[in-house]
Parts: structure tokens; C-alpha cells; sequence
């Protein structure tokens, strides 16, 4: 291996080594407006091998999404997230 290649080779190494130790601060893109109230109009319909949840969202500005906590038939606790769109 020639001496360029190996100088070239460090350098580029040095560089993403430099390059990734930098620490990236992630914030939210708004203010938080606080922990948002809970679904209100929650209906459940059973169909064969599920059900269809509808609920409406709070109307608050940085909702991302809702979580429901539910029982199955065997007493086993579940959960599902649905992201707004």
C-alpha cells in the first residue's frame, strides 16, 4: 500500500471519527401544550376475527397519535398505537 493511500485513507477516518462524536440535540418541533385530554365518542364493533375502534381525537395541535389498552378473552393485557395522519 502506498504511502498516499495510507495518509489518505487516515485522513478519512480522522474525519468520520470527528464527524460522529458530535451530539445531536433533538427537541420537539412546538411548544408542548401538556399531556392532551383523553378520546371522547369511543364506539366498539365487533366483526368477525376483530373489532373497529373510532373515537374522536382531542382537538389539540400536537396530538401525534393514540394509545389503547385493551383485554383479550384470556385475561392477557394488549395494546395498539395508531399514528394520526
Amino acid at each position: 500500500m502506498s504511502i498516499m493511500k495510507k495518509i489518505y485513507i487516515l485522513i478519512t477516518l480522522s474525519l468520520m471519527i470527528l464527524v460522529s462524536c458530535t451530539e445531536k440535540r433533538l427537541e420537539p418541533i412546538t411548544e408542548s401544550l401538556g399531556k392532551p385530554t383523553v378520546p371522547t365518542e369511543i364506539s366498539v364493533e365487533p366483526v368477525s376475527g376483530g373489532v373497529v375502534i373510532s373515537y374522536r381525537v382531542p382537538d389539540v395541535e400536537d396530538i401525534l397519535g393514540v394509545k389503547a389498552v385493551y383485554s383479550l378473552a384470556d385475561g392477557k393485557a394488549a395494546r395498539g398505537n395508531f399514528v394520526l395522519l
